[in-house]
């Protein structure tokens, strides 16, 4: 909203992107935005940057490493240039009895001129498909001895576009693609990845990206995805689409201009004051509005005028340049922790991205002071840092904690055990905080039960119920409540390379409680926990 306010007539016109890491953190900031009346505003999480992708399905560590990287930029362009081939020998036609040939050295010329103009696949098909049946034209001519450039050329090439054998040939050339389809494709066939990995990716790479087709997307397909839909263009349908959407409004410009003059010309001296093209204008004025919000959400190319991306650490290389379409100008505000990155495609040092990014054209402004967290929960999540050999400069807490953070031992694994202990732990909460929003933050897996059941026991308590919320520990970035009950702390460690930012993130949550619940010993670092 202050950006909005104080840049409007720079920003006003495209928008502001606001990037969040869940639906969760979203909602909370959407439910603020509409009531400072701003509806310039686009929020997304990485996982729907792409229009028409909701990419929610989880990926391995590793095979997001190899997403994220930038040379798969240079895989996806490959695999675009490979769908536009050429025959190695001569493919036989025959057109009502006439043989004609798919010549390789004309297809290589049409190749080669449809590559010159840098449009996109799909668009310089046009010029592919357009160069290969003029040389067919011209031998189906030279086959029933009509002159080469005759009157008779243009029937010439409506019969080769009507013949199904031409056009499937000539489709397998340089067939029309979608970026869906050609990402599903190279990782669902080794064979199209290797061909577009060669040099690049190593075959362990390579046999990570495998995956079935029909495999729902995940948040590091989505850069690949615009990646390609940035080098192959609208696909064939929008393209048609489009010229028919383009056909029928100077069709209806044309009616009502022509509706307008017959207006001005019952008015008489009125006409002298408006014209045609304004009373026009003024008909067409009365159709549906939609925000820019809405255009710019559903609009791949769309420019906007800011980006603010919170939970920054988490992006991959590729997911940045993703942004830095979106954001042309590089105007953004980027927030986050270093010392919080939780995905292993993620930043270590803001200088390894933001260099790419903006090199040169990036300053870096650090938080000293930590209005949320009591600095006896900051003790603690440092204590975890400095004991893994994370790096960390930590802002000073503003204020004391009320209730020291502690440790409860669990009696058991068994969901039972697990479900009282933490229904406990929240009674507690709710006992000393008289109130307040409450979380319990689990490992990202092992505990998918909890939720339910908590949610059960403690229906009877209908207004503790409403107030707490059971999230996994990649769900509550950015997030905050009044008191926090984080499980088995080990088990987040233990999960990725970069568990331990990921307890990092837990333990930092609440603004007033922490308790941790916990199998055997506790990561290194949270010793000072330990119960008597």
């Amino acid at each position: 909203a202050y950006l909005l306010y104080t840049h409007r007539d720079r920003i006003a016109r495209s928008g502001v992107l606001v990037v969040g890491p869940t639906p969760v953190f979203l909602r909370y900031i959407e439910q603020v935005l509409p009531s400072l009346g701003e509806t310039g505003v686009v929020l997304l999480t990485p996982g729907q940057l792409f229009p028409g992708v909701e990419a929610t399905a989880p990926e391995r560590p590793e095979v997001a490493v190899v997403k994220g990287d930038l040379r798969m930029a240079e895989v996806v362009r490959n695999a675009v240039r490979n769908r536009q081939r050429t025959p190695s020998r001569p493919i036989p036609l025959d057109v009502q009895g006439d043989r004609i040939q798919v010549r390789p050295a004309a297809v290589s010329d049409a190749r080669g001129r449809a590559r010159q103009g840098g449009r996109p696949h799909n668009e310089a098909r046009v010029t592919f498909v357009r160069h290969v049946l003029d040389d067919l034209a011209s031998q189906l001519a030279a086959a029933r001895g009509l002159e080469s450039e005759g009157e008779e050329r243009g029937d010439l090439l409506a019969e080769l576009r009507s013949e199904l054998a031409v056009r499937r040939e000539v489709n397998l050339l340089w067939l029309p693609l979608t970026a869906q389809g050609l990402v599903a494709d190279l990782f669902a066939r080794p064979d199209r990845l290797a061909d577009a990995a060669d040099g690049i990716l190593s075959t362990a790479e390579q046999q990570l990206l495998f995956r079935e087709k029909g495999a729902p997307w995940t948040a590091a397909d989505v850069p690949l995805l615009d990646e390609a839909a940035e080098l192959i263009g609208e696909d064939v349908t929008t393209l048609a689409q489009q010229q028919a959407r383009s056909a029928e409004a100077a069709r209806e410009r044309s009616e009502s201009l022509e509706f307008a003059r017959k207006v001005l010309e019952q008015t008489g001296d009125v006409g002298a004051m408006v014209t045609a093209e304004m009373l026009a204008d003024r008909f067409e004025a009365g159709g549906p509005v939609r925000t820019l919000a809405e255009r710019a959400r559903e609009d791949r190319t769309w420019a906007f005028g800011h980006a603010v991306v919170d939970e920054a650490q988490e992006l991959s290389p590729m997911q940045w340049r993703l942004l830095t379409r979106r954001v042309p100008t590089r105007s953004m505000t980027v927030v986050g922790d270093v010392a919080q990155t939780g995905s292993a495609a993620g930043a270590s040092a803001w200088g390894d991205v933001l260099d790419v990014v903006a090199d040169g054209r990036w300053r870096l402004e650090e938080l000293s002071v930590n209005y949320r967290t009591p600095a006896e929960v900051m003790d603690v999540a440092t204590a975890l840092l400095e004991a893994h050999g994370v790096p960390v400069k930590p802002p000073r807490s503003a204020r004391e904690a009320t209730w020291p953070p502690t440790a409860v031992r669990m009696d058991g694994r068994d969901p039972a055990a697990v479900t009282a202990a933490v229904v406990a732990a929240l009674r507690a909460d709710e006992a000393a905080l008289e109130g307040g929003r409450l979380a319990v933050v689990t490992p990202r897996s092992g505990y998918g039960y909890l939720g339910a059941d908590v949610a059960a026991a403690l229906a009877p308590d209908a207004g503790l119920a409403q107030r707490v919320d059971v999230l996994g520990v990649d769900d509550v970035k950015g997030l905050e409540f009044d008191g926090v009950v984080v499980v088995d702390p080990q088990v987040v460690v233990d999960a990725g390379p970069r568990g331990v930012n990921d307890l990092y993130v837990a333990l930092t949550r609440p603004t007033q409680r922490l308790t941790v619940l916990h199998h055997g010993a506790l990561p290194a670092g949270l010793d000072r926990l330990l119960d008597d």
